[in-house]
């Protein structure tokens, strides 16, 4: 009895940690990455929590059945540990380095989940609910925007974009892949049953993660998401009702670009002459040009150009991949590999199974912030760390009898 306590007591110190880091995700005006230090403490409050609740023999149980994905969170630690050397032998300033992709460090947070049995019903609880409250706040930050004047558009000033919107894009994700993929009664965890309900929380998630953001890194993930999801449902096996099903959203999404006439602002969204990716493209010429095979160290500027970013943070770029690699070097293709191993894994994870397809959508979701990342710098940031963490633990006890059994049932 002491011992399920202590779980449940330790489950809820991590929904706390979700719930805070979701809100405090927020844009800032006084720190552009929406207060990651406050994050940073917060991870390790966790952390210090949890081994003096838990302590570290649960990292040492046998059943745990250590394999590859368990090895993850230290090969990236190790490509950090790398990025701090190469830094340091550049002489590259360390209050730079150690600033530079700091959330690295935090990916031994997963190592902390095994310590504290979190449970899978526990991360679907968190998720949910900061999804769903996250609604209403980005709906009232959406309306001081437009009463202070700062709208969206083509060529200005979004009306808000920030992590939370990514949290309220997996409802989205998840109801979307139930046209394709059987979860049976797990819908249960998205609160709401009905056909019509779902349909409302279908639409409101969209609405406020991508419309809001008018983020051109959302517009492309949805895409992505929607199109991975029918790749993988195809390669799973098709019928000709999955058949009809895919060329009905085809022809669903088709009809809505030609009826409201979104082919052309679309493509203007995308194009060169948009400001901001006037400025990526701009950024994308000299981040190649100054990338070498072992790359410039944590905390690195540009060598070849005076272009700076921001003058707090010279080693910062939008374009987070080619940063990768201007970075770490030929060391960013590891960590490139682990992002492409992980969807692999999340793939596999669909089949006839409703609980494992279930799952599967929540680390799609979970993992959506690898696209606009493609042109935003949330890929290292702390809460994407926590995502792709959990990811990872979803994955290894989903692959393994734990799912039903300590890991399984519902604790908070």
């Amino acid at each position: 009895m002491i011992k399920i306590l202590k779980r449940r007591k330790l489950n809820f110190i991590f929904f706390i940690l979700f719930t805070a880091m979701s809100l405090t995700s927020l844009p800032s005006k006084d720190e552009a990455s929406g207060g990651t230090t406050i994050q940073y403490l917060l991870l390790v409050a966790f952390m210090i929590i949890t081994l003096i609740t838990g302590g570290l023999k649960q990292l040492l149980l046998k059943k745990i059945n250590y394999n590859f994905i368990d090895l993850i969170p230290l090969l990236i630690f190790g490509v950090w540990m790398y990025g701090v050397f190469v830094g340091l032998i550049n002489n590259v300033p360390q209050k730079y380095i150690f600033r530079n992709f700091g959330g690295m460090v935090f990916y031994l947070i997963f190592y902390f989940f095994y310590i504290t049995k979190l449970s899978v019903y526990s991360i679907i609880k968190s998720v949910f609910f900061n999804a769903y409250i996250g609604i209403p706040v980005i709906f009232y930050l959406t309306y001081l925007a437009f009463t202070q004047g700062n709208i969206s558009g083509i060529g200005g000033e979004r009306v808000i974009f920030c992590f939370l919107q990514l949290i309220i894009f997996i409802p989205f994700v998840i109801i979307f892949g139930t046209f394709f993929f059987s979860i049976g009664r797990n819908n249960k965890y998205l609160l709401f049953t009905s056909k019509g309900s779902l349909i409302i929380i279908f639409l409101i998630s969209y609405f406020t993660s991508v419309i809001i953001s008018f983020s051109k890194g959302m517009i492309l993930a949805s895409f992505i998401i929607m199109a991975l999801i029918i790749i993988f449902r195809f390669l799973k096996g098709f019928s000709l009702n999955v058949i009809i099903k895919i060329f009905s959203t085809l022809l669903l999404f088709a009809g809505i670009l030609v009826y409201f006439e979104l082919t052309d602002t679309l493509i203007e969204l995308f194009s060169n002459r948009e400001v901001s990716n006037a400025t990526r493209s701009e950024q994308s010429v000299y981040l190649i040009d100054d990338i070498s095979f072992f790359g410039r160290g944590l905390g690195a500027s540009l060598t070849n150009a005076n272009y700076i970013r921001a003058d707090d943070a010279p080693y910062a770029f939008e374009l987070t991949y080619l940063n990768l690699l201007h970075k770490f070097g030929f060391m960013a293709c590891l960590l490139f590999f682990i992002y492409i191993y992980t969807f692999w894994k999340i793939f596999k994870m669909f089949g006839n199974n409703d609980k494992r397809n279930f799952l599967g959508l929540l680390c799609l979701g979970l993992m959506v912030f690898v696209f606009p990342s493609i042109g935003n710098p949330f890929l290292l940031s702390p809460l994407a760390v926590i995502c792709h963490s959990l990811t990872l633990y979803i994955i290894k006890i989903s692959n393994t009898n734990l799912l039903n059994k300590e890991y399984g049932e519902a604790t908070i």
